[in-house]
């Protein structure tokens, strides 16, 4: 396939992936129900209502479907299908029956290694082996921790998806192309049973199969140059820095940085009274007005790159600690 007729079909595709996960997604309601997986609201949980889990499985279904396609066409896919498939397993499994977080880590470790030794990276020096392995994984839970909220992980995963699309397309790379867009559609098919109000969730079998495709495609997308990964980070900005910002400040404050907690900033904003949807729509404001224009920037002069992510982080941490500090005042006015 010529690459303008793979252009002409990638709008199709993504079509159809997002036509083919609401439809499984709707099925996933009912498999919830039947089996009783329900996730209760509780003090560490910001729904209030009883909301089957376990819906990601759907639009996962499609990706791995497509990624199996690839496969048979592009041998170097088997590891990232191989890898995403037991994230999704792992995940599922914890849906069912919750996990120790050991357990999942060292699936999630497992499913890093394979991708990296099916795409050659046993012949890399180790510390780039060890670097996107760290990436990979770092992502897989990161978007998981960042799953709180409706809309939250599926909307910002589609942003990044796209964005990664147009780098891919920009460098001829059509089946990256191919497969950030299925993903997007897939995620976005999903949407509708989950925000504004949700009808169910995506639970950890969505959540960290999303975190570990996106690390996986921007890997792929990744020619070991600095200014090149740099531009990568920012469709993921505002997510990464929430989840980063937190683990540290628990870190420093001596607080079990593994364990559940209500301390991500997503998390604060609901508490403080802002509804799923008016945080969702600031984190993907965020992306629209401070990461992309910082992405253009980079992507113009290269050269520009460093200084563009520092200024983007530096402008996500202000947000980060303004944000925290506001929904403190909002709380002690009495406005939550």
């Amino acid at each position: 396939m010529s690459n303008g007729d793979a252009m002409t079909s990638l709008p199709i595709m993504m079509a159809l992936a997002a036509g083919l996960a609401w439809l499984l997604t709707a099925r996933m309601v009912g498999y919830a129900k039947a089996l009783q997986l329900i996730d209760h609201p509780g003090h560490r949980r910001s729904h209030t209502q009883p909301t089957p889990r376990g819906g990601g499985l759907a639009f996962v279904v499609v990706q791995v479907g497509f990624m199996a396609w690839l496969s048979s066409q592009h041998g170097h896919w088997v590891g990232a299908m191989i890898g995403l498939a037991l994230v999704a397993t792992i995940g599922f499994a914890d849906d069912h029956q919750p996990l120790s977080a050991s357990r999942r880590l060292l699936v999630h470790v497992a499913a890093a290694v394979c991708l990296l030794v099916f795409a050659g990276g046993v012949n890399a020096p180790w510390w780039w082996f060890a670097l996107m392995a760290l990436w990979l994984v770092s992502m897989t839970n990161a978007w998981n921790f960042m799953d709180g909220i409706n809309g939250i992980a599926a909307i910002n995963a589609a942003l990044a998806f796209v964005a990664y699309a147009g780098v891919a397309v920009s460098s001829g790379d059509m089946a990256v192309a191919s497969m950030a867009l299925v993903a997007a559609g897939a995620a976005m098919g999903f949407v509708p049973f989950n925000f504004p109000r949700s009808r169910i969730f995506m639970g950890d079998v969505g959540s960290g199969s999303l975190g570990f495709l996106i690390a996986a495609l921007a890997g792929m997308l990744w020619d070991g140059n600095v200014q090149s990964g740099a531009i990568l980070l920012f469709p993921v900005l505002g997510m990464t820095a929430d989840a980063g910002l937190t683990l540290a400040s628990r870190i420093l404050r001596g607080r079990r940085w593994y364990a559940a907690h209500r301390e991500h900033l997503y998390q604060w904003l609901v508490r403080s009274g802002y509804s799923h949807a008016q945080v969702v729509l600031g984190f993907v404001a965020f992306t629209m007005v401070v990461a992309f224009p910082h992405m253009w920037i980079a992507w113009s002069v290269p050269s520009w790159s460093g200084a563009a992510l520092f200024s983007a982080m530096i402008l996500a941490t202000g947000l980060w600690i303004f944000g925290k500090r506001h929904c403190l005042d909002r709380v002690r006015s009495g406005r939550a």
